[in-house]
């Protein structure tokens, strides 16, 4: 099934001093950093399948053309941001479907970076890659390395609405940052579903956290990338182990919140099923009493007898049994049987009419011999 994966992640230069560096392992090329005067070299990477820089409509008429060029693109986007604290780009990573072809994954990822492009203004550099041999063969994945700030001329412009203040975008009437966040996460899923539905396929991904019953789905394992490290690596880790348990007590509740689902759908069916059924020869009567019928209240509904035991004491002990209307009709039942087992089976009268006592008189019950009992 299709993975629900997007994460976006921010790269400085307290963790990323060089992101000339971290854009030659991306794309796989040979890119050289003029501030530390070196040279990155990835051209020995075999699982990058696509790569492409985009720009803003405009932006290569207006004299932005400098930034299709990787290694010019990031070395001015160090160069521009001198600070300690300096935040260069933002990464994006995007799971691909699995079940699409490359060319349906490629252009899913394409759409993506172009709406990115458009509602920021930011240069976008796309890469996209295929799984490793020794890796997981659904890991269709693409990174986007995006600016933080605007390229629409020959140098850049200002930050981008991703990157500013919360003060300064409430001041404009924009979304906060993580409400950016979680509607590009809602588009992806969008852009993914329709890649999904052209190709005739019946994955779909969603962002709910409960289902269609309401119960909550429960949230697959995840950690940071130090940990995917030591997870790799065959080493333990407190991370990974707490988050497995996690994930399999979310599993377990989920199984058992089913079962009682189930077994209030029973219980339900059973209760119909041994609802009395209308008599129909009622209805006259019924329909005659009608103005006394609305004079009264509906009788409320019963109780419904609770799933669990101790629920089910209280229902019990709050019902109302009628016990000697039930032992009368045992007792009359048992009269009756009575009565046809001590009657003579030679008058041929009573055969015929079993209405008749063994002294040719009617009578509306059986007589009793109650002292043969």
């Amino acid at each position: 099934m299709a993975s629900n994966f997007v994460r976006m992640s921010p790269l400085g230069r307290s963790k990323h001093p060089s992101i000339v560096a971290l854009a030659a392992y991306r794309a796989g090329e040979r890119l050289v950093d003029r501030r530390q005067h070196e040279a990155f070299d990835h051209r020995d990477r075999s699982d990058v399948v696509h790569q492409r820089i985009l720009l803003a409509e405009g932006a290569v008429e207006a004299g932005a053309a400098w930034a299709l060029d990787r290694q010019e693109l990031w070395n001015r986007v160090q160069e521009a941001d001198l600070g300690k604290r300096a935040r260069y780009a933002h990464e994006w990573m995007l799971a691909l479907p699995h079940e699409l072809p490359q060319a349906a994954r490629i252009a899913l990822a394409v759409r993506y970076a172009e709406a990115l492009v458009q509602r920021y203004g930011s240069a976008v550099d796309l890469v996209v890659h295929e799984p490793r041999p020794e890796g997981d063969h659904r890991n269709h994945h693409a990174h986007l390395l995006v600016t933080t700030r605007e390229v629409r001329g020959e140098d850049f412009g200002r930050k981008t609405d991703f990157n500013q203040p919360w003060a300064a975008l409430q001041a404009r009437g924009v979304e906060s940052t993580i409400k950016q966040l979680y509607g590009w996460r809602d588009t992806w899923v969008e852009y993914a579903n329709d890649a999904l539905r052209a190709a005739g396929l019946g994955a779909r991904l969603s962002n709910a956290q409960v289902d269609d019953f309401g119960l909550r789905i429960p949230t697959k394992p995840g950690w940071s990338r130090a940990v995917e490290g030591l997870v790799r690596a065959g080493k333990d880790s407190a991370v990974a182990d707490a988050e497995l348990k996690r994930y399999d007590f979310e599993l377990r509740r989920r199984e058992l919140e089913i079962k009682a689902l189930e077994m209030e759908a029973r219980l339900d069916r059973l209760r119909a099923a041994r609802a009395p059924i209308p008599n129909p020869s009622q209805a006259p009567a019924a329909a005659s009493a009608g103005h006394a019928a609305e004079r009264h209240d509906t009788a409320p509904e019963p109780e419904p007898m609770p799933v669990d035991f101790a629920g089910w004491l209280v229902w019990r002990s709050r019902q109302n049994f009628d016990h000697a209307g039930t032992e009368r009709q045992a007792i009359e039942a048992w009269q009756r049987l009575r009565a046809r087992e001590n009657a003579p089976a030679s008058l041929d009268r009573q055969n015929e009419d079993p209405t008749l006592n063994p002294a040719g008189h009617r009578h509306d019950g059986p007589d009793l011999d109650l002292g043969s009992a």
